[in-house]
């Protein structure tokens, strides 16, 4: 009898044990300085070295650094393509003009950012512990700060402070701030955030309408006068804003030429849509092995007639084509959002237009167990009744509603691009929101798991440790070139930046262009260097496009060597020649020569 005394009082001691670590873990993630601080430290875990290995992002990113060095230089912007991200992103230069380390730095701002605004909407309608646990599936996601262009991210911020705002208080002026966020953002990071802000304009209305209608006739008139001051000071604060961008823009509406705004927007959308329709066709013929991005003409002028022509255009032109290119989209819809919250997909179709994760077991069985708490949740919820549901909302609902208004606009997104996961942000926020909810009312009706909960973020942190996710045990950082690059031609950039060089500057031309030449001098890429005729000189085609300025990579170098060698070694180890070296590197792999015309006016 003493022997099982014994026996029930150390299983009872060991009991006590687990549930004083369970509450003790439970007040500690209830306090918002320990869960913000845990989230900043995972997530600096998982960006850890990004500072030394990131590599720059070609195309779009170096689009926008030659408007945020505009912005840097002479606070110039351009209304057309989000210039508050710009205006960012070049304050970030006034940190260091070094455009590697601008570029760098902007991004780690941006993921720290949204990830602690994640937490901060989850921590207003979930749970402390169950809102850790969603905050930090969306920090240790490759696909969210790791995401190819950075403005992607940055488009998730206005809709993470508008959340918030309206979880921080459901009242008029906080509202009205919220509103007033979504408008601004419209014009000054995503258009598309227009449907969002209507739909919520709609929201409020509803809101407010009932309040209005049960005020007593003499509290009336002042109960509708703070309405419209709730509502309008926040729409013209956003309006000012952006009446002092658009001043301060290189397009306007009344710009001739090129830089018209009205011209920049109708090209813009154009061009998205040809090179869109153009990489969803090779999708579904791969035996059209053209590509996308600059042999769209063809394909649209044989199926629409046009080579540049606007999405309502190509439905009235060819309703069938667009409907195939819609259908298309529609059906990667399940791959984009396993690639959107688990990184990879279990498909083997691409719902990028870079390459990801296929056949991932990691997405499949993360997707199902998704799918298991949803389903359970939910039955649960339809048990608890009403009742249950408003005291799980904890008085959240327009938040919810907003969370709505927002994502309801992936259904238009998804139709005309694809699901591409860096366009749906939102949309993963409000699906980890979803699968707490679900949580949350598993946890509610089982009290070993509600225990439990609270010790789930540190289980959570092991698993992330010895996960391939961990940075720790990723292979070896991939090389860098086009950092590289930059680096490497930075001490050359008075050459760069003047208005009279035109420069052969490789696969990196256009990037050069921007980084380091800041978009003021004419550049020719490695494509050029190909069409090189076999009958002619290389200093003789440099001629033909006045060109002054030559950097040759180890693609360029051996190209020539293989295809022009005559040519190579007649401008490589000319003894006596216009073109002067004055820079160059021998390593194995990756050899680079830069040359300049010597002349007067150079």
């Amino acid at each position: 009898m003493e022997t099982v005394a014994s026996n029930d009082t150390a299983t009872n001691d060991s009991a006590n044990k687990l549930r004083t670590l369970w509450a003790l873990a439970d007040r500690q993630l209830r306090r918002p300085v320990f869960a913000y601080l845990s989230i900043a430290l995972l997530q600096l875990i998982a960006v850890w070295g990004m500072w030394e290995h990131r590599e720059l992002t070609r195309g779009d990113t170096a689009s926008y650094f030659l408007d945020a060095w505009g912005w840097y230089e002479k606070k110039s912007d351009n209304i057309a393509w989000s210039p508050l991200y710009t205006s960012f992103y070049g304050s970030m230069l006034f940190v260091s003009s070094d455009p590697v380390v601008a570029t760098v730095l902007h991004r780690l701002v941006l993921v720290f950012t949204a990830s602690l605004l994640v937490l901060a909407v989850f921590r207003r309608i979930l749970p402390a512990a169950v809102a850790w646990l969603m905050a930090a599936w969306w920090t240790v996601l490759p696909i969210n700060f790791g995401t190819l262009y950075e403005v992607h991210l940055f488009a998730v911020i206005p809709v993470l402070v508008c959340w918030w705002l309206v979880a921080a208080r459901d009242g008029p002026w906080n509202r009205g701030a919220a509103l007033g966020v979504l408008a601004g953002a419209t014009i000054l990071v995503r258009n598309e955030l227009s449907v969002a802000a209507m739909l919520f304009a709609c929201v409020c209305v509803w809101r407010e309408w009932p309040r209005i209608r049960s005020a007593l006739p003499g509290t009336r008139l002042r109960r509708v006068a703070i309405l419209v001051a709730a509502y309008c000071l926040p729409l013209m604060g956003s309006g000012y804003l952006v009446y002092k961008f658009y001043q301060h823009s290189v397009s306007r509406f009344d710009t001739p030429g090129l830089w018209n705004l009205n011209r920049i927007l109708r090209s813009k959308h154009e061009l998205n849509m040809a090179q869109v329709f153009a990489f969803g066709y090779l999708q579904r013929h791969p035996d059209w092995e053209h590509d996308p991005w600059v042999d769209y003409k063809e394909l649209m002028n044989e199926t629409f007639g046009k080579e540049l022509i606007s999405f309502s255009e190509m439905i009235r032109v060819n309703p069938i084509a667009v409907l195939q290119h819609v259908g298309w989209n529609f059906r990667l819809v399940p791959n984009g959002l396993q690639v959107l919250l688990f990184d990879g997909t279990s498909g083997r179709s691409n719902p990028d237009y870079i390459p990801v994760h296929t056949h991932s077991p990691g997405a499949l069985y993360g997707s199902i167990a998704m799918l298991i708490v949803w389903g359970t949740g939910i039955t649960l919820l339809i048990r608890g009744g009403r009742a249950e549901l408003v005291e799980l909302l904890r008085g959240q609902g327009t938040t919810w509603l907003a969370m709505l208004c927002v994502t309801v606009i992936a259904i238009p997104v998804i139709a005309t691009q694809r699901p591409r996961p860096s366009y749906l942000f939102s949309l993963s926020v409000l699906i980890m929101a979803f699968t707490g909810l679900c949580l949350t009312v598993i946890l509610r009706r089982f009290k070993g798991l509600r225990f439990g909960a609270s010790l789930l973020p540190v289980i959570l942190l092991i698993a992330y440790y010895v996960s391939p996710l961990h940075p720790g045990l990723q292979a070896k950082a991939a090389p860098t070139p086009l950092r590289d690059t930059i680096h490497r031609l930075q001490p050359f950039q008075h050459l760069f930046i003047r208005a009279d060089t035109r420069s052969l500057a490789g696969v990196y031309s256009y990037e050069i262009s921007s980084y380091v030449g800041h978009g003021i001098s004419k550049s020719f890429g490695h494509d050029w260097l190909c069409n090189l005729p076999a009958d002619q000189s290389l200093e003789a085609y440099l001629q033909t496009e006045d060109i002054n300025l030559v950097y040759l990579d180890e693609i360029d170098l051996q190209w020539l060597e293989a295809n022009r060698p005559e040519a190579a070694r007649a401008f490589l180890k000319a003894k006596e020649s216009p073109w002067k070296l004055i820079g160059s590197g021998d390593v194995p792999g990756i050899r680079w020569r830069l040359y300049q015309l010597q002349r007067p006016n150079l």
